[in-house]
């Protein structure tokens, strides 16, 4: 990864062709998500992909694209721990909503139980959903990647044919 950046650091802004979209059960999402105005770790991820998909369409990349502290890879890497940790809470939470819905006993108990339990669910299902883009976005990006390096080569090849 780092040499094809360190070689893309000779070159001014490049339009990289073939960079993927995202999928349509994606794309999907992200529209619901932007409708329902729910701003979560799904929705980031989404737009800083298509972010950068757009800033490839209008001026291309720059190697401070790919690895800057504004990069995809970088946002990825803060990105990472806080979905790891909204996975793991959620269902640590959804374990203790189970055992408090078991233990209820009165009715109106158990009317809060399901609630709790409701809710915790929708918290699981959003750290799921989450971590599927997660893995989305490294798919992609590794995809990205090879482009980027398709295109350094070929910037390469050039200059060799064309000094």
């Amino acid at each position: 990864f780092s040499n094809t950046i360190n070689t893309t650091r000779q070159m001014p802004n490049v339009k990289i062709c073939g960079l993927p979209k995202l999928p349509r059960e994606a794309a999907k999402r992200l529209e619901l998500l932007r409708n329902t105005n729910q701003y979560n770790l799904e929705r980031e991820m989404y737009e800083v992909y298509t972010d950068m998909l757009r800033r490839n369409e209008e001026i291309g990349m720059s190697d401070l694209d790919l690895q800057g502290p504004t990069s995809f890879h970088t946002r990825m890497d803060t990105i990472r721990p806080k979905v790891e940790q909204q996975y793991h809470t959620a269902n640590k939470r959804l374990a203790i909503a189970k055992r408090i819905a078991g233990s209820s006993k009165e009715p109106e108990e158990l009317v809060k139980s399901k609630e709790l339990l409701r809710s915790e669910l929708e918290a699981v299902e959003e750290a799921q959903h989450a971590a599927k883009a997660y893995t989305l976005m490294v798919r992609l990006f590794a995809k990205v990647i090879d482009r980027v390096s398709d295109a350094v080569a070929e910037r390469e090849v050039q200059k060799s044919i064309r000094p």
